[in-house]
């Protein structure tokens, strides 16, 4: 009889073990989703929508001539690609979930990589003396630009 209550608490603590991993995980995978969400939040506000009032002839001549013919606008693009790097890093580190950005942005955030493309073209090419050859500069971004392209089935722009 002792053995029967002996095996009893065991596949009692088993099975309350197995629930607490699942609530524990459950809980971690909302609060990616919600981390998702509210940085979205705020580097669409602070960033992408301000990066889509930029026309794409201006980010042309900006990687087609650089720096020199718009230092302003240059800047600015500059400090946010910056912050889409950042975000982007969490996505593909996981910290920020893939399926719930394709859900909210996953067109918007390609359309927003193919305006900014050429200062991105213009800054690779001008650092690539500086930095190591296999690491591209806003590479982070890129990925994220690519795997949600796949997701899509949408065909990269040229």
């Amino acid at each position: 009889m002792d053995d029967i209550y002996r095996i009893l608490q065991i596949v009692i603590s088993a099975i309350a073990l197995l629930v607490s991993l699942y609530s524990v995980l459950s809980n971690k995978n909302r609060s990616r989703k919600q981390a998702t969400l509210d940085a979205f939040g705020i580097l669409q506000r602070e960033v992408l929508d301000k990066i889509k009032t930029v026309k794409k002839k201006d980010t042309k001549e900006l990687g087609d001539v650089g720096e020199e013919i718009n230092p302003e606008l240059w800047k600015e693009l500059t400090l946010y690609l910056v912050r889409i790097e950042r975000f982007s890093v969490g996505v593909n580190t996981r910290v920020y979930d893939l399926g719930v950005l394709n859900r909210l942005a996953g067109s918007y955030l390609i359309d927003i990589y193919y305006i900014v493309k050429p200062v991105i073209n213009k800054k690779r090419d001008l650092s690539i003396t500086i930095k190591k050859p296999k690491k591209k500069t806003y590479d982070e971004f890129e990925r994220i630009v690519r795997k949600l392209e796949k997701i899509r089935k949408r065909v990269p722009k040229k």
